[in-house]
């Protein structure tokens, strides 16, 4: 986490989730408060942003995406997956 984001933007983040930030343990109560209101999606998206920044992914909306499993063609990849699949499928019939 330090080395993705700076102090200011660090204590930021605590300060917006509620965090102290003379309190132990501040990564770790961070990371409990990600995703604890699965029926907010804004909560839900400023989560999965906030990881995605933190995991170095670039583009944040296609992170949302592929994180709750909406992007069903994320490139070859996917299709040697579905391919192997149907393969092993096919040898049971």
């Amino acid at each position: 986490m330090s080395k993705r984001l700076s102090n200011e933007e660090r204590e930021n983040l605590f300060i917006k989730w509620g965090i102290g930030l003379n309190t132990k343990h501040r990564r770790l109560q961070l990371a409990y408060c990600f995703w604890t209101d699965c029926k907010d999606m804004d909560h839900i998206a400023e989560s999965a942003a906030i990881v995605a920044k933190l995991v170095g992914f670039v583009d944040p909306e296609k992170t949302f995406k592929e994180m709750f499993g909406l992007n069903f063609t994320s490139g070859q990849q996917s299709n040697k997956r579905n391919h192997s699949l149907k393969r092993i499928v096919l040898s049971f019939l």
